[in-house]
């Protein structure tokens, strides 16, 4: 008798049925949460989190290296390691003021406001740094000795700069989406050639030789000899 109530219970209990994944359901969670008028839409809440996953990728990457000697380990921490991986992903590169801490060697992570330099060489640069605290931020200028600076995906024209891949990815789709609009326009464009006939004696040659051209495909139009007006069918 048991039995058959546990039976009876589990076909009465109808089977659970999802149009979308969880993960759907929470980023449109998100966004029917989002508040005005310019809130994301879903698949731009599902960039931003796509590309959060990417920068604590390349961040716990670094975080996880092997560091020698025991002496660099001390300034390269796992938390600055980290640091390096994340802002290379998002920004392209990393800046860090190299000063003395106590009576120890320390990197500051930092913004790198402009480079500075008239020589090719990164020796010969200037940076001008702006360092965050707390309550504010100090501007300040030092040579390439006293500066860390980690870039990604340095081009020709700028070594002075690194690119994000997110920047890279930026300008491949502008530059991908751009050549398929000319594609489309090309593809919606008439198609079709153009022959010059000679002089004929009547018209109905000119005629019997645009039929037989036809019948091999495509589009054709011709011109008559320079003795008559065109002739388009």
């Amino acid at each position: 008798m048991v039995g058959a109530v546990i039976e009876l219970g589990i076909a009465d209990t109808p089977a659970e049925a999802r149009s979308a994944s969880y993960t759907d359901l929470a980023i449109s969670g998100a966004f029917d949460r989002a508040p005005g008028p310019g809130k994301p839409t879903a698949w731009q809440l599902r960039d931003l989190g796509v590309v959060e996953i990417c920068a604590s990728l390349w961040g716990r990457a670094l975080a996880g290296a092997t560091v020698e000697p025991l002496a660099a380990r001390r300034v390269l921490s796992a938390d600055l390691l980290e640091t390096v991986g994340r802002s290379l992903f998002i920004r392209g590169e990393f800046g860090g003021k190299v000063a003395v801490s106590g009576a120890r060697l320390a990197i500051w992570p930092c913004d790198i406001v402009d480079v500075l330099g008239t020589e090719p060489s990164p020796l010969a640069w200037r940076y001008r740094l702006s360092i965050p605290t707390p309550e504010s931020f100090t501007i300040e200028t030092r040579p390439a000795g006293e500066v860390l600076h980690v870039r990604y995906g340095v081009e020709a024209h700028a070594p002075w700069h690194g690119v994000s891949p997110l920047t890279s990815a930026s300008r491949e789709i502008g530059s991908m989406a751009s050549l398929m609009h000319r594609i489309g326009q090309q593809a919606a464009a008439p198609a079709g050639q153009l022959g010059v006939l000679p002089d004929f004696p009547d018209d109905a040659d000119t005629k019997q030789v645009q039929q037989t051209l036809n019948a091999l495909g495509g589009e054709l139009r011709l011109l008559g000899g320079a003795s008559g007006p065109p002739n388009i069918p």
